[in-house]
């Protein structure tokens, strides 16, 4: 018989065994569970899913319903009455139940929708969705729109004469600097529509030959018409290096300078911006099922037109009778044909008609302000005045920006004739007078001066007596200030002062003038002298209120130099602005009124309103004689035959212009227009201060605001056809874009005939075969 001993190790082997087994059995019930977890979430993620993109669809299908329905009762217009407007719409009573999806606030408000809730069958809310529905047609696609200013729209006629941006109020929300990036990206490396310097489109033969200034530059059929015009730029089917944006995304991430627009400036050019406005020349005929061919009215023959009609009248009945159908047709066809041949649809007759659709009018004119005279302006938009440069202010511790008298004249008795001198208003006598020479440039030159010098020179100096009643101010220090001995000016040359002066015991001593000049020369004391002519430079313009005040200005022709300028010696009319606003003038620091210096004479600001003006100054341009101009007014009988009216059925209306050289055109010279004002004798100060109040001089002043220089001839046409067109009872209607409105009609017009060697008014104008026609701004 055998015996087996079992040791202790061999009890614990199989203890270990049992154990691990139970491991791995917890292990694996361990994964087993973690998976049926994850895919229980999964499949509740997956149902959740699913149920979103339910309630998605549900919303996609809601908003083409109610688009759908609104299309089939009111295809004709849009409003917000309809139910795809309010089907979406916030709630007023229930406020928390709306929702702003766009992330934009307008107008203060921030919620443009509700929430529409979703619920089960047993009547549980499972999800909710809302809705915007936004117009891409009513928004500005950016690979079309070109225009950075009113001015570029004046181009062609395109799509791209639509706004992109001026940076300010019209087209996107983006700056300038943004929409030329757009402009660049789309139009590659050459930064022009299609290949540089390439006729991409194949219209410059056409353009070139055509008698119209097709790019509305102001030339007809210059060799380059035609080539590299906006119309070259094709958005669907680029061509060179041209591109086109895929997505508002795109232009997000590609157009800035670095990285990509943030979240709320991405959500502002979605809003406003888009690729999808656009129209094709197909359409998708209900009645064939089939997509066809849109058609042109200006060239498509009289069985299209027919045709067309009869379908739109099937569709929406607008006419019961054919022969009225058939005289449409005729109608049609006359109306954009001029072969004075009255058309013929079957036996019914069309209106022949000489239509011009749109005259585009290449308006020289522009507007500057007579105060813009300091550094501050630059180039063409400052306007270069004779009193500014010679009356900038002395400091104490320089001489400034002073002039130094250069010659001094003998004092020679005056004979008083029939003429007057003023001071102040105040008509004055003289015993004697000198002469006296000043420096050809100040002691230190203003920024500009250069250019001033240069065209006061070349139109001979100062013009004669523009300094009439100014004042010769010399300076000296006195202690830590300054003071001025003034001298009444009477009359200049082109280069020199004609000075009044008395006995050495009166104000103005011939002595003091002499002394003046030995302690400068001598003793090397202060020589600066000013010429003060009382015109103030204030925020509503050059206000002057004393008789018979005279400067010089210089204009320059254009005053954008971003822009083509017109060639330099143009003629323009000049009318002077007045300023009539309410206020008054010393309500701003920035407005000053005195006489000759600061302090000279106290006026309270209630004493120095804006309102109120001599409708009379003096326009004539010579500075050596006085004449009266008229402001410029419009009653009722001169707005017959339009519909426009003035307000508050006034009889009269002060238009605050007057007309320069009665209106008549002067020349530009070297690209600068040269204009010389004067007040009138009962302007402000009639007879010095003291003689009429503060109040009553202050409403019968002169202010010159700004300066219209107006282009006389605007439009040009031409009669390119074989026979004569008449113009008798042609009607001229403005359109801006935003507002059009008739303003004449034609009754006779200004003729020159050869035959009767001058000008005439033909009751019945007529433009010959290759005659030409204008029409001018009044």
């Amino acid at each position: 018989m055998s015996s087996y001993v079992i040791s202790k190790n061999t009890k614990g082997i199989a203890l270990i065994a049992v154990l691990a087994v139970l491991v791995v059995l917890a292990i694996i019930a361990s994964v087993f569970t973690i998976n049926m977890s994850v895919e229980s979430k999964m499949g509740n993620v997956q149902i959740a899913k699913l149920q979103a993109d339910l309630i998605a669809d549900s919303a996609l299908e809601h908003a083409m319903c109610v688009i759908r329905e609104d299309a089939i009762e009111q295809p004709a217009w849009d409003d917000k009455t309809e139910k795809m407007f309010t089907t979406f719409s916030p709630e007023i009573k229930n406020p928390k139940n709306n929702i702003n999806i766009d992330g934009i606030i307008k107008n203060g408000k921030s919620n443009e929708c509700r929430w529409i809730y979703v619920k089960n069958t047993q009547d549980k809310i499972i999800g909710r969705y809302a809705v915007l529905i936004e117009d891409e047609a009513s928004k500005i696609n950016i690979n079309v729109a070109r225009a950075l200013n009113s001015k570029m729209q004046n181009e062609g006629i395109g799509t791209f004469e639509i706004m992109l941006t001026d940076g300010k109020d019209a087209g996107l929300p983006v700056s300038l600097s943004f929409a030329k990036r757009i402009l660049k990206y789309r139009y590659g490396r050459d930064l022009t529509p299609g290949q540089a310097k390439v006729d991409d489109n194949l219209t410059a033969s056409s353009y070139a030959s055509d008698q119209i200034d097709n790019d509305a530059d102001g030339i007809i059929d210059e060799p380059d018409e035609g080539i590299d015009e906006p119309e070259e730029y094709d958005p669907i089917n680029p061509k060179w290096d041209d591109r086109s944006f895929s997505s508002i995304k795109e232009a997000c991430i590609e157009v800035p300078k670095q990285g990509q627009l943030s979240l709320l400036a991405s959500r502002y050019l979605s809003k406003f911006g888009t690729i999808n406005s656009k129209s094709g020349n197909m359409f998708y005929d209900e009645v064939n099922k089939t997509q066809s061919k849109k058609i042109n009215i200006n060239v498509a023959s009289k069985r299209q037109i027919s045709s067309l009609l009869r379908r739109a009248n099937e569709d929406n009945r607008f006419e019961s009778k054919s022969k009225n159908m058939r005289t449409l047709v005729g109608n049609i066809i006359d109306y954009r044909d001029e072969n004075s041949v009255l058309s013929t649809m079957g036996s019914e007759y069309g209106v022949e008609a000489v239509c011009f659709n749109e005259v585009m009018a290449n308006d020289g004119s522009y507007t500057l302000r007579f105060d813009r005279n300091d550094d501050y302006w630059e180039g063409r938009n400052r306007v270069y005045r004779m009193g500014w440069f010679y009356e900038q202010p002395d400091k104490y511790n320089t001489e400034g920006f002073g002039w130094k008298i250069e010659h001094l004249g003998a004092k020679h008795k005056l004979v008083m004739k029939d003429d007057y001198y003023l001071t102040n208003g105040v008509k004055t006598s003289f015993k004697y007078y000198t002469t006296i020479k000043l420096s050809s440039s100040p002691t230190k030159k203003p920024q500009g001066f250069n250019k001033f010098k240069s065209l006061m020179n070349k139109n001979g100096g100062w013009p004669v007596d523009i300094w009439k009643n100014a004042w010769l101010m010399l300076g000296s220090k006195d202690g830590y200030r300054l003071k001025y001995a003034s001298y009444p000016i009477i009359g200049n040359t082109g280069n020199e002062l004609k000075i009044a002066c008395d006995e050495n015991d009166n104000s103005f001593s011939y002595e003091y003038l002499e002394y003046y000049l030995y302690l400068a020369n001598v003793s090397n004391k202060m020589n600066s002298v000013r010429i003060n002519n009382l015109y103030r430079a204030n925020n509503g313009g050059l206000t002057v209120v004393f008789p018979e005040m005279k400067d010089n200005f210089y204009f320059p022709v254009f005053s954008d130099e971003n822009l083509r300028r017109p060639p330099k010696n143009l003629y323009y009319k000049v009318y002077v602005g007045e300023n009539n606003l309410g206020g008054n003038i010393l309500d701003s620091r920035y407005n000053t009124s005195y006489i000759l210096l600061p302090g000279d004479h106290k006026l309270s600001a209630n004493k120095t309103p804006w309102k109120g003006f001599n409708e009379m100054t003096d326009l004539d341009g010579d500075p050596t004689r006085y004449s009266e101009t008229k402001m410029m007014e419009i009653t009722s009988k001169d707005l017959e035959g339009s519909t426009l009216r003035l307000p508050d059925n006034q009889t009269k209306v002060w238009l605050l212009r007057t007309p320069y050289q009665d209106g008549e055109p002067i020349r530009a010279k070297n690209g600068w227009i040269n204009v010389n004002i004067a007040t009138c004798k009962q302007t402000g100060y009639v007879g010095g201060i003291g003689k009429t109040s503060d109040l009553k001089a202050y409403q019968n002043k002169n202010v010159a605001v700004s300066a219209y220089l107006m282009s006389p001839v605007i439009v040009e046409m031409i009669n390119i056809s074989d026979h004569p067109v008449s113009l008798k009872y042609w009607r001229i209607v403005i359109n801006t874009g935003s507002y059009a409105d008739q303003v004449g009609l034609i009754d006779e017009a200004t003729l020159y005939s050869k035959w009767r060697q001058g000008l005439y008014d033909d009751p019945n104008p007529t433009i010959q075969p290759g005659g030409y026609f204008y029409i001018t701004n009044n």
